[in-house]
């Protein structure tokens, strides 16, 4: 796996793994045997995608957009609390504590 791409913020195990592909890599690999047009191609490819502080943006946009709405998912994004069905009454006590 190239460690020198999974260190940007929004890219998996997925991503590295399309990137390594469509570069026609060996996954095994470690980034320090590749040549610069090797490095130079995943460059490009993941110029294509979102990261880092765009990809962040983006994520707040959302949830701020929720907010202004109003909606359930909003409403449990203010409050810190689980978002996506989780229970509360026995989990999520991290969650729950007030801070005051």
């Amino acid at each position: 796996m190239i460690k020198s791409i999974k260190k940007k913020f929004g890219i998996g195990n997925s991503k590295i793994k399309t990137i390594i592909s469509h570069c026609g890599l060996n996954p095994k690999v470690n980034s320090k045997n590749l040549k610069k047009r090797h490095l130079e191609e995943t460059n490009k490819i993941t110029q294509n995608f979102k990261l880092e502080r765009n990809l962040k943006n983006e994520i707040k946009g959302r949830i701020n957009f929720l907010l202004e709405q109003k909606t359930y998912k909003g409403v449990r994004h203010k409050l810190k609390y689980p978002v996506r069905g989780q229970r509360t009454r026995t989990n999520a006590k991290t969650t729950k504590k007030k801070t005051i």
